[in-house]
């Protein structure tokens, strides 16, 4: 009898599954809440409007300074999100069930940064239109494609190091403090190698001959090891 009880005790979830059913959750959650989601798109909205009326660009003079102000308003939209999903969570008392889920540790924090991509992703999506359309930028297949890669590759960067630093939001005192303050000067490398490769595409239709993409590759991959390997250390301390 004790045997086929063992037998039939479920599993626990792996390193890939529980990933996924951390990812799920956030999105699911997302979506019959949209929360997070009417924040960066109110957000958005705004810089987007301030920006166009702000700054009188057109022609060559919009492609050059266009990268700039879209990472701009990626990054301070990231940080709102980082913040208000681990409020959320600190709300309730979702991120404890979390860490008492019997998943691996590093699990949630390949769940957790897959939906922070997700939420970059999508902001991406959203507001890229609205600023070729205000500073009437026309972009074609070619460069469309590009950007995409380079914002892609971008995101992954902001969602490691923003998934890593929301985890010391949910045991500091002074949480959302310490994310900005941490999280601004981490990922400055990101920023200035995605923001250069896209004013090479949006000016000369190219990744430029610069070490840039070497740079964004190196910094994704270095901050997503960190993170995978730091996330296990700080839920158990």
């Amino acid at each position: 009898m004790t045997a086929t009880r063992a037998a039939t005790k479920p599993r626990a979830p792996g390193l890939l599954r529980g990933s996924w059913l951390v990812l799920r959750k956030d999105l699911v959650y997302e979506l019959e809440n949209r929360e997070t989601l009417a924040v960066l798109v109110v957000f958005s909205l705004a810089v987007a409007f301030v920006f166009a009326f702000a700054f009188d660009l057109s022609g060559a003079e919009a492609r050059r300074f266009l990268p700039g102000l879209l990472w701009m308003t990626f990054l301070f939209a990231s940080v709102l999100g980082f913040s208000k999903g681990a409020a959320l969570e600190r709300r309730g008392a979702g991120y404890l069930g979390l860490l008492l889920a019997p998943i691996p540790k590093e699990a949630i924090f390949l769940g957790k940064a897959g939906s922070a991509f997700a939420f970059l992703v999508f902001t991406q999506l959203f507001v890229t239109p609205l600023f070729l359309v205000f500073f009437g930028v026309k972009v074609g297949s070619g460069e469309f494609g590009l950007l995409a890669l380079i914002f892609l590759l971008g995101s992954v960067g902001l969602a490691a190091v923003g998934t890593l630093l929301a985890q010391i939001c949910q045991v500091a005192r002074s949480g959302d403090v310490l994310l900005s303050l941490g999280y601004f000067p981490l990922v400055v490398p990101v920023l200035i190698a995605a923001t250069q490769l896209s004013s090479a595409v949006l000016t000369t239709q190219s990744l430029g001959e610069g070490p840039w993409l070497q740079l964004l590759l190196a910094f994704d991959l270095i901050y997503s090891t960190a993170g995978w390997l730091l996330f296990r250390y700080l839920v158990e301390e």
